[in-house]
């Protein structure tokens, strides 16, 4: 499990799938890597909701940018996506 976390509810039920490097699906050709230049150019725009990035009107995925040197929130490839009960 060394490229995606399980996230379960009190009940029992899988309530989060997080995904990074390694794993090479994509949401409308938004994967790992894509940087949040990349992402505002194919939806419009983005927002920050704390540690996590969200496309408006799009619920139930958000995305982690990676920590680099010299970071740039545009620039920084996404290193985790996250896909979540709504």
């Amino acid at each position: 499990m060394e490229n995606f976390k399980l996230w379960f509810g009190v009940n029992g039920e899988l309530e989060q799938i997080g995904v990074t490097k390694g794993f090479y699906g994509d949401y409308k050709s938004v994967g790992i890597g894509t940087t949040m230049q990349e992402v505002a150019k194919k939806f419009g725009e983005y927002e920050n909701d704390g540690d996590v990035y969200v496309i408006p009107g799009i619920e139930g995925i958000c995305f982690e940018v990676e920590d680099v040197d010299d970071w740039d929130e545009l620039t920084a490839p996404i290193e985790w996506i996250f896909v979540y009960k709504c």
